[in-house]
């Protein structure tokens, strides 16, 4: 880690995660917004989060703050809360142009002994993957950057 930055740090107007970080890897530096799900939001309440999501990438805010579009990093209590999660991320993409990078996991995969790895580790799912559909995060994974895909979303508009 080479950078973070609280909640009140890294909040514009609709947008707020609950954290902001880089991390590096060799050469390369990837940027991350952290979600923790608290089990204090809803269904909606995540309709609406994942709506001010695309709309800070739509509207290409996120240029002035980042070199990139952040991947988005979800940690959930359990594994029922991972999947509600995911359901309403999927519903937050319909009619989308872009994707976001977004990826989700559960506290005890972090914790789990066999993870030597921690956030590292294959522990990481995406939204629309088979709940045992595993990868690594951030550089590791290669992941798709969010900013290609709003480019498209740019063009087409």
């Amino acid at each position: 880690m080479v950078e973070w930055q609280n909640a009140a740090a890294c909040s514009r107007r609709h947008l707020r995660p609950d954290g902001y970080g880089v991390y590096r890897r060799g050469t390369r530096y990837d940027g991350f917004f952290l979600e923790y799900d608290r089990g204090t939001m809803n269904a909606r309440d995540y309709f609406k989060k994942f709506g001010a999501y695309y709309r800070y990438g739509v509207t290409r805010c996120f240029e002035r703050d980042y070199n990139s579009y952040p991947a988005i990093l979800v940690v959930t209590s359990d594994n029922a809360s991972e999947e509600r999660i995911a359901r309403v991320a999927r519903a937050a993409a319909v009619g989308q142009a872009g994707k976001l990078s977004l990826l989700l996991t559960c506290q005890w995969r972090i914790d789990d002994a066999t993870n030597s790895d921690s956030l590292l580790g294959c522990i990481w799912r995406k939204p629309d993957s088979d709940f045992d559909d595993r990868r690594f995060c951030l550089s590791v994974s290669g992941s798709p950057s969010y900013s290609a895909g709003m480019r498209a979303m740019q063009s087409t508009r």
